[in-house]
């Protein structure tokens, strides 16, 4: 079942985006909860979250918001299908800045990236340090290790007519 936030999925989605992303509670990821993700529900747990927030630095366009899979679920397809409910809330430009690890050749997110149409418009516009990590081996890491180098590469699924200037 796939079904929209609500506030007293607070500690669950707390506990989710630990898992994936370590401590991030200075992120507001927890703010205004009513309706800001789908959440994918299997045997009433919350396993995967993704939203649309239009908090963003690009005009005419959402950006995709935290996004993230339990370790235990991740290749089930459940993504996918929050994708598929969440890319037809708009219309316009959806933006999606993807990690893009050290010695990795794609993007985390890049079969979803592909399947829904999206397009590389700034290979490794950031670069970063983590000095974080909360995975439990390297299959699972976002971070890959304690002080690892990750890069995000913004990607655009284009509206029709939209268009991609940075405010």
């Amino acid at each position: 079942m796939i079904r929209l936030s609500v506030e007293s999925d607070k500690e669950e989605i707390k506990h989710l985006v630990e898992l994936c992303f370590g401590n991030r509670l200075h992120c507001g990821y927890l703010n205004n909860l009513s309706g800001r993700y789908l959440l994918k529900i299997v045997e009433g747990n919350i396993v995967a979250m993704s939203g649309l927030n239009n908090n963003t630095p690009y005009e005419n366009g959402l950006e995709v918001d935290w996004t993230c899979t339990h370790p235990n679920y991740r290749k089930c397809g459940y993504m996918h299908e929050i994708f598929e409910q969440m890319i037809p809330l708009t219309n316009g430009n959806i933006y999606c800045s993807c990690w893009h690890l050290e010695g990795k050749e794609n993007v985390e997110l890049y079969s979803l990236m592909r399947d829904f149409n999206f397009e590389c418009i700034k290979p490794a516009h950031k670069i970063g340090k983590s000095n974080e990590c909360n995975c439990f081996n390297i299959t699972d890491c976002v971070n890959y290790n304690l002080g690892c180098t990750c890069q995000e590469d913004l990607y655009i699924r284009k509206s029709l007519g939209g268009s991609c200037v940075e405010k």
